[in-house]
C-alpha cells in the first residue's frame, strides 16, 4: 500500500497525477491520499493511461549509431500488445481542499484498461471547471462539492457505476 498524508501543492501545474502508457505494463493499487491542499494547481487531479505519445512511443531513427542502452528498451513494442496496459485500481483520495483550480477532474482510462474503484471522501474543490472522467468504472464521492464558474457537471463517458459530485456555480 502507498500511503501520502498532509502534503500541499501551490502553484503547480498538478497536483495528484497518475499516469502510464500503453507500453509499460504492471498496476498502481491500494493507494491512499489524505489531508492533501492545493492552491492555484491547474489540474488537481489527473489520470491518463495514454501519457505523452510523443514520448511514450518514440522510435529510433534509422542511421543512429552507438544506441544507449534503454533507448532499445523503450523503442522495442510490448508484445502482445495488452501486456503493455497499466492498471489504476483502489484508489482512495479524502480529506481534500482545492481552490484556484482550472480543471478539477481529468481522469481518461482506455477501452481495454478502464480506472476502476476511486474513492473520493469529503473533498471540497473550486475552480473554472469540474471537468472529465472516461473509461472509469466504479468510482465513489462520498461528500464531494465542487464549486465552477460554469456550474456545469463532470462530464462523463464510457463508465459504469460511477457516482458524480454535487456541482455549484462560484
Amino acid at each position: 500500500m502507498v500511503v501520502a498524508y498532509d502534503n500541499r501543492g501551490i502553484g503547480t501545474n498538478e497536483g495528484i497525477r497518475f499516469k502510464s502508457a500503453k507500453t509499460r505494463g504492471g498496476f498502481v493499487s491500494d493507494v491512499l491520499i489524505r489531508g492533501l491542499k492545493l492552491d492555484k494547481v491547474r489540474l488537481p487531479f489527473t489520470f491518463t493511461l495514454d501519457w505523452n505519445p510523443s514520448f511514450s512511443y518514440a522510435t529510433i531513427p534509422p542511421g543512429i549509431q552507438n544506441i544507449p542502452r534503454h533507448w532499445v528498451v523503450l523503442a522495442t513494442p510490448v508484445l502482445p500488445p495488452e501486456r503493455g496496459l497499466c492498471e489504476f485500481r483502489n484508489i482512495t483520495i479524502e480529506d481534500v481542499e482545492v481552490t484556484g483550480a482550472r480543471q478539477i477532474f481529468s481522469a481518461t482510462g482506455l477501452p481495454d484498461k478502464v480506472i476502476r474503484n476511486v474513492k473520493w471522501i469529503n473533498v471540497n474543490a473550486q475552480g473554472e471547471a469540474a471537468g472529465v472522467i472516461e473509461f472509469a468504472p466504479d468510482w465513489s464521492m462520498t461528500n464531494v462539492k465542487l464549486q465552477t464558474r460554469d456550474g456545469l457537471a463532470v462530464r462523463t463517458s464510457n463508465n459504469t457505476n460511477v457516482d458524480t459530485p454535487s456541482v455549484a456555480k462560484q
